[in-house]
């Protein structure tokens, strides 16, 4: 999940930054209003909270143009998001999971 970033700033969201930007944004502004229970652990909010922000990344480079040109390079994006999606799962997934006290 760490390389996350980096693989979607190695995909190149520059093409459409504005719009891109804008819905990482909302995605910000939706994760500053979450509340969970005070029960979970302090790392398991951060680990919650790093998941829903990486699936937000990903669907934002999911429906952004990026730099992709052609279809093999698009099926490529895809592709390499496809994990990214799936680690942000596992981890809102393993934040709520996570024995409490």
């Amino acid at each position: 999940m760490t390389e996350g970033s980096e693989v979607l700033e190695r995909l190149d969201l520059a093409a459409g930054r504005d719009r891109a930007g804008q819905a990482l944004s909302e995605v910000e502004l939706a994760l500053s209003g979450l509340v969970l229970p005070e029960s979970i652990e302090p790392r398991a909010v951060a680990l919650i909270s790093r998941g829903i922000r990486l699936a937000g990344m990903v669907s934002v480079a999911l429906h952004a143009e990026g730099a992709a040109v052609t279809a093999a390079e698009s099926a490529g994006r895809s592709a390499a998001l496809v994990p990214l999606a799936r680690a942000a799962r596992r981890a809102v997934e393993a934040g709520f999971s996570a024995r409490q006290g």
